[in-house]
């Protein structure tokens, strides 16, 4: 199980109201649950769209030149009001795309925002 997710559960049942024997036995089946392997299934941690589609949100995603640069554009073939509009674009393109069916949201954005401002991806990439 998650740590994280493990300590969360323990807070909560620390603050809970119930009996000490009900408490004992959460904390015994919270043991459990700690080491326990399911066979047979395909089980792993979320990754990051599968808790935002749990919870209804999403963490916050920073785009900037770094941002870019991990994307294989080079923010310095872009002139500044080039790079502004593209970073403008990409933000909207991003928000846009929250709640779709897209998984790969921050490529797929820009690859949206770099096509619908007419610029030419190859010269633009690192």
């Amino acid at each position: 199980m998650n740590i994280a997710y493990s300590r969360y559960l323990q807070n909560a049942l620390k603050h809970s109201t119930l009996t000490d024997e009900e408490k004992q036995g959460a904390h015994a089946f919270l043991k459990f649950l700690s080491t326990y392997k399911p066979t047979g299934l395909n089980v792993r941690e979320p990754d990051f769209y599968g808790y935002g589609d749990a919870f209804g949100q999403y963490g916050v995603t920073y785009f900037d030149k770094q941002t870019l640069e991990d994307y294989g554009i080079d923010p310095d073939k872009l002139d500044a009001i080039q790079f502004d509009q593209l970073m403008t674009r990409w933000t909207e393109e991003a928000h846009d795309m929250l709640g779709s069916d897209v998984c790969d949201i921050i490529p797929d954005s820009l690859d949206n925002a770099i096509q619908a401002l007419g610029f030419d991806r190859e010269s633009i990439e690192a």
